[in-house]
């Protein structure tokens, strides 16, 4: 008796942590284009935070959608995807914004323009890396190549 109500229950969980899986591998991506950002930060301040204490910035930033202003530092495209580094020239460290539906770089957007970028915020690996980036704002039109 003991090992049917033993399967039963292992049973019930297993089904459980299938339907559990299935639902978080098919759940749709959190969309930046109408998601409100949960912080508001300059580039070079976000950098500044997670070279001084990595941990404390992950907990803040980490997986949250961030809105960063900040001065275009270069711009690639390559492999259908597009990136757009923010920082400073004379610091090796930036925010690599990686785009979400920009299969090449629109005309607008220049090496020196200020803008502000929405994404999700996944780490810092000598950089500070968003993804699924939309452009928010470009604050400045003026080209400084």
């Amino acid at each position: 008796m003991k090992i049917v109500k033993l399967t039963l229950v292992v049973l019930v969980v297993g089904i459980g942590a299938v339907i559990y899986g299935i639902r978080m591998y098919n759940k749709p991506h959190l969309d930046v284009s109408t998601h409100k950002a949960e912080y508001h930060i300059r580039a070079m301040a976000l950098i500044r935070s997670f070279r001084e204490n990595e941990q404390e910035s992950n907990q803040l930033y980490l997986n949250k959608v961030l809105e960063v202003t900040g001065k275009v530092k270069s711009l690639t495209t390559d492999n259908d995807e597009t990136v757009i580094v923010l920082g400073v020239t004379d610091d090796p460290e930036t925010v690599r914004c990686v785009m979400t539906g920009m299969r090449e770089m629109p005309g607008r957007i220049k090496v020196g323009n200020e803008i502000s970028i929405r994404g999700i915020c996944t780490g810092y690996l000598l950089d500070v890396v968003l993804v699924r980036c939309i452009v928010v704002n470009q604050l400045n039109a003026l080209s400084m190549k």
